[in-house]
């Protein structure tokens, strides 16, 4: 790694100035020190600063406001706030303007140490990349980047300012919540977010949330996890991993609080500002609710733990809505069959012609992206793209018809029952598929099963009482 040529300290209280640049003077060439906003600015404006430390509150003005500048006048330095007021309204700005990272005072040796050298890293990058761009025959050893957006498909312009908006926060360490319907592709989206963040060694924990059992199996399955990765990362024997929780929705609010109550006690920072904590993984989320602060606000779930997730949410769309992707995913599904069966690619390719790739196009895939590779597993299987196809269209055109379907439901007995017999008619119109019931009424099939398992045992309590 290369020592930058030159970083500016920007901090108004002497001792902690001094502190800084003692820390920092051994490991880069040069450092320069200003104690208010102008000092700061001319030293920006007479020098080439490729780091810059700097204080939130001096005298004549804000921290923020001079790594706002200084972006302006260096376009690829990099910053890294200190400040011993923090706040999450200046930890969200900072982020926004892309900071390297936000210590919080008072601070050791080791802290600015480990800034230092991510500032840098991330320094090296930019001028890597900026060479690329001005000389296409330069290319990194080791672009994550470059190396996960090869497997991670991504052609629709949605899909696109998703990957941009991560990118620009990748370097910070908080957590995601990925929000979509089921099989959008949340869980590859997750692993692209792990490879990008250069822990390509590093573990991959994945836990559906919809199968632990509240109470004593969460805590042994799902904190028992996250206690290990995190011995791990302390101990040096690995780098940090990423922890995806899918389904957060579905654990219990006695779950919720124990899940925010744990993360509060592995955070290396403070407790005041859930931006500056610092985990040995990246935490994850997925969840397929369309709105999760309505389920706050109906005490569904826990505020604190929405909070904390919600602080960079990404929506991913359904594949209806980015049709332009359908046949770049299926090529490419078609390309993984066919190595699996030792077909060449044109020939796994040749298998759909174009009338049949506009009927898939014009398909609106309620089972988005896992029913896309199901079908292309389909077509591969059978060799009868045309047959496939049809069955598709004949499909959509029955769920068309079913939407225009009523159903009866009779208003003796409780609400429950009610309740239970409408999802029963559903189920019927669906033709016994209780997972595309569970889309058309709009709940997680989880709690479909449940509220059917429930009323046959309730029905065979009844038919024991009689007996």
């Amino acid at each position: 790694m290369q020592c930058p040529e030159t970083i500016l300290v920007l901090e108004d209280d002497l001792l902690i100035n001094r502190l800084l640049t003692k820390f920092i003077a051994p490991e880069t060439r040069r450092v320069l020190v200003a104690s208010n906003v102008a000092e700061g600015l001319e030293i920006l404006r007479s020098n080439h600063v490729d780091v810059i430390f700097a204080d939130i509150h001096l005298p004549d003005g804000n921290g923020i406001s001079v790594i706002r500048e200084a972006l302006r006048i260096h376009p690829g330095i990099v910053s890294v706030v200190v400040t011993g007021d923090p706040s999450l309204e200046s930890a969200i700005e900072a982020m926004h303007l892309g900071v390297s990272d936000y210590v919080k005072k008072p601070f050791n040796r080791d802290k600015i140490i480990t800034s230092l050298r991510r500032a840098i890293s991330r320094s090296e990058v930019k001028k890597l990349m900026a060479n690329r761009e001005t000389d296409p025959s330069v290319k990194p050893e080791n672009d994550l980047f470059q190396q996960a957006d090869a497997r991670f498909i991504a052609v629709s312009d949605s899909m696109q300012e998703i990957l941009s908006l991560i990118n620009k926060v990748l370097h910070l360490d908080i957590p995601f919540l990925l929000q979509g319907e089921i099989g959008v592709g949340k869980k590859a989206l997750a692993r692209h977010i792990h490879q990008c963040n250069g822990t390509l060694q590093t573990p991959f924990t994945y836990i559906n949330c919809a199968t632990q059992n509240s109470g004593r199996q969460f805590y042994e399955s799902v904190s028992s996890v996250l206690v290990q990765t995190a011995e791990q990362v302390s101990a040096g024997t690995t780098g940090k991993g990423t922890v995806f929780l899918e389904d957060i929705e579905q654990l219990s609010l006695s779950d919720q609080k124990q899940l925010l109550e744990f993360l509060g006690e592995h955070a290396t920072g403070g407790h005041s500002c859930s931006v500056m904590y610092e985990y040995p993984f990246r935490l994850i989320a997925a969840t397929t609710k369309d709105d999760l602060e309505a389920e706050v606000k109906q005490g569904r779930f826990h505020r604190g733990l929405f909070d904390y997730l919600s602080l960079m949410p990404v929506k991913v769309p359904p594949l209806r809505e980015r049709r332009e992707a359908i046949k770049p995913l299926g090529l490419h599904f078609l390309r993984q069959l066919g190595s699996v069966w030792n077909f060449k690619n044109k020939h796994s390719e040749d298998r759909i012609n174009e009338t049949e790739w506009q009927a898939l196009i014009n398909y609106d895939w309620p089972g988005n992206v896992h029913e896309l590779a199901a079908v292309i597993f389909r077509i591969i299987l059978l060799n009868d793209c045309l047959g496939v196809t049809n069955q598709l269209k004949q499909a959509q055109e029955s769920s068309g018809a079913d939407k225009a379907e009523t159903i009866c439901i009779p208003v003796t007995g409780d609400f429950k029952s009610m309740e239970r017999h409408m999802i029963k008619e559903v189920v019927k119109l669906c033709g016994g598929n209780k997972t595309t019931a569970a889309k058309t009424l709009r709940m997680h099939r989880r709690t479909l099963y449940r509220i059917l398992n429930q009323g046959k045992q309730d029905q065979d309590m009844h038919q024991a009482s009689i007996s």
